[in-house]
């Protein structure tokens, strides 16, 4: 494991050198404490600059968890306000996710009672994540401009609020204004969703940069929780206290986690000004590109249509698993929440898993997400079960919990590697590592994600009005996803197989600009023509973003650290020429050493000769 640098007061100004080999696991959380940048225009000390946001006791806290290294960073090295900021944060994280998953044993059957058809309930599911979809890409460009903390605050606020509207339509009796009723308030909490989520991932991004796989894998683990106890939290409530209590809870729960993060959160100004300060230290080749410019890279769109199919397989079950449980088994609400929890609950436990394969094998990304989709296939398949299976599994209760589960691990190992392989992949497309990008990709990753949620229920209700069986529209997931599975597939194999192409293909582009990242190959400006050395260790596609990732400085000089490298890979590009040049003056000085000799044996010859015919003469 490498040891972090620090920065000197005097001296000059050292040369970049490339950075030691480092392992898969420290690739993400090593963090330098002073590491001083030279970009050719004169010396810049990264240990003052952070210095003017943070106490001396708080600096030493990060180095002590940057020299623990790899997956076992010391929480101990965390200040209090950062452990209260990340407590508050997943305390309003699982309840909102509760909040998300606890209608689904408890309002089909009321939405039944009061006249709604199968598929108007998916619709219902269906608009949180479509007005989810529509809110985050606002919610990202809106990060900059009103700060973090006002965004969390206010959507957890207005979350709360919804969720607790939401348990009074109970009380409406009228099928018009029932229908209006969820709809509108389920809309309003998947707005309010969309931008307490994304300024989350913006505190988490921007706040904790150096242990970002950690809190992300704390987060992921905490939304886990509130979607598996959902179900069975609502449905225990529900028996005590009717509809209305399990969201009132949940409301209260949230408003609860708001107060603390107003006192903890850095305000908006102190927001705007790290920015602005990131902005000034970008390197001036660097050049920000707009969110357009993403919708064209070909790496970037494949991660975020990924997510949306990861997620439509996720969601796909809630509208329609009650209902099938209540048809083939005669299960009521309050036992049905038990059944969700065998699917949420295998997602909560094998997430820490996950999480950590993920870091392990950070080149791998792709066989993950491909081995967790095809597990959640099977599952699928198997939570009927489909009929070409009734021979071999019988049509029983333990029999769809086991593919329930099943299911659940595969979607925990698919939908972990997702976001930080959305970041790395949009970063080695060209886009600084600033809060600005930041906030772009968790509000693109949450827009897609809520796609997904928004498709799922809705297909799944329609699927299952029309073909008039819950087991036909199971096995509509399971395909869905294996036809996912194919695409990631060729991916793979045609990035494997043109892998030389591409090499060539970068040799005989002009030179890449300081700062920018070749599309082609997806990675900065590489040696190619010692690829027959480096061809084992050459990357491609998400693996090759991965490594930009591991050498970018997490904390404000990610771009200047992609200028550098390129900088060093163009002078590697012309190493080989400088090679060829000096082999070639040898060889003149060689040829001219030649001559050299023989002109020198000959005037000897020419002496000796001289010599003999004198003393003959004489």
């Amino acid at each position: 494991m490498g040891q972090a640098t620090t920065a000197t007061t005097s001296g000059p100004s050292p040369t970049p050198q490339p950075p030691p080999p480092r392992s898969p696991m420290s690739i993400k959380n090593k963090k330098p404490v002073g590491r001083r940048r030279d970009d050719g225009g004169g010396e810049e000390e990264e240990g003052d600059r952070r210095s003017t946001r943070s106490s001396i006791s708080e600096e030493e806290k990060e180095a002590a968890a940057a020299a623990s290294g790899g997956l076992c960073v010391n929480l101990r090295s965390w200040t209090r306000r950062q452990k209260v900021m990340i407590a508050t944060i997943a305390l309003a994280e699982m309840a909102g996710f509760a909040g998300l998953s606890v209608i689904a044993p408890l309002f089909p059957s009321l939405a039944e009672s009061k006249g709604m058809s199968t598929r108007n309930v998916g619709l219902v599911f269906s608009s949180f994540a479509l007005s989810g979809f529509i809110g985050a890409p606002i919610a990202g460009m809106m990060v900059p401009k009103i700060g973090v903390k006002i965004m969390l605050v206010a959507g957890i606020v207005i979350s709360g609020a919804s969720g607790i509207c939401f348990g009074l339509i109970e009380d409406v009796n009228d099928e018009a204004w029932f229908c209006f009723g969820a709809f509108a308030f389920r809309i309003l909490q998947g707005l309010s969703y969309s931008f307490y989520i994304t300024g989350a991932f913006a505190v988490v991004t921007t706040i904790f940069q150096s242990q970002m796989g950690l809190v992300l894998s704390i987060l992921e683990i905490v939304i886990g929780i509130g979607l598996s106890v959902g179900p069975p939290i609502g449905s225990g409530l529900f028996a005590v206290g009717g509809y209305k209590l399990p969201f009132a809870c949940l409301g209260v729960l949230m408003f609860i986690s708001a107060v603390p993060l107003m006192i903890v959160l850095p305000s908006a100004k102190e927001f705007l000004k790290s920015k602005e300060h990131q902005d000034q230290e970008l390197d001036a080749d660097v050049k920000r590109k707009p969110m357009r410019k993403l919708f064209v890279s070909y790496e970037p769109m494949l991660v975020l249509v990924t997510i949306v199919v990861t997620s439509i397989s996720f969601i796909y079950y809630h509208p329609i698993l009650q209902p099938f449980l209540e048809q083939k088994y005669g299960t009521k609400e309050t036992e049905a929440g038990f059944v969700f929890l065998a699917s949420l609950g295998s997602y909560c436990l094998t997430t820490p898993i996950s999480g950590i394969l993920s870091d392990m094998y950070p080149h791998r990304k792709y066989s993950q997400i491909m081995t967790g989709l095809v597990f959640a296939a099977v599952g699928g398949l198997v939570v009927g079960p489909a009929p070409f299976l009734l021979s071999v599994l019988p049509q029983k209760k333990s029999t769809t919990i086991a593919g329930l589960v099943l299911a659940g691990i595969g979607f925990s190992l698919a939908v972990v590697p997702t976001f930080q392989g959305f970041t790395d992949v949009t970063i080695a497309a060209g886009f600084p590592a600033d809060i600005r990008t930041f906030g772009m990709t968790s509000a693109l990753w949450n827009s897609a994600w809520s796609l997904g949620e928004c498709i799922g229920p809705a297909v799944a209700s329609g699927v299952s009005d029309l073909l008039d069986d819950y087991v036909l529209s199971f096995v509509t997931s399971s395909g869905i996803t294996i036809a996912m599975v194919v695409v990631l597939l060729l991916h793979v194999l045609c990035y494997k197989r043109r892998r030389p192409a591409s090499a060539a293909a970068a040799a005989g582009n002009p030179p890449v600009a300081a700062g920018d990242v070749d599309i082609i190959t997806s990675i900065p400006s590489a040696n190619i023509n010692d690829q027959k050395e480096e061809k084992n260790n050459q990357p491609v596609g998400m693996d090759a973003a991965m490594m930009v990732a591991g050498h970018v400085d997490e904390t404000k000089t990610g771009a200047s650290v992609l200028v550098v490298m390129t900088r060093k890979n163009r002078n590697n590009n012309e190493a080989p020429t400088r090679r060829r040049d000096a082999a070639a003056a040898e060889e003149e000085e060689e040829e001219e050493e030649t001559d050299d000799e023989s002109f020198a044996d000959a005037q000897l010859d020419h002496a000796t000769s001289s010599s003999a015919g004198h003393k003959q003469h004489v």
